[in-house]
């Protein structure tokens, strides 16, 4: 899915919803990721501190753009 923000979670049953953040030349950055579930069951707690990476298309779709975190 190239024209797509797909998301690598460690838990199953979520789904990418939003992204915001701030980034800038030589400052660290900070990004928020906002995700829905599908199952109200969902242990949250198995996300914490878990690494998550956002892969996003860039415009001309050839490559994508890696955030992982």
């Amino acid at each position: 899915m190239l024209n797509r923000i797909t998301v690598q979670l460690p838990v199953e049953g979520l789904l990418f919803w939003k992204l915001t953040g701030r980034e800038a030349m030589s400052e660290s950055f900070a990004l928020t990721l906002t995700v829905l579930g599908t199952d109200a069951r969902i242990d949250r707690s198995k996300l914490l501190g878990q690494p998550v990476t956002v892969t996003i298309p860039t415009q001309s779709l050839l490559t994508s753009r890696y955030v992982n975190g």
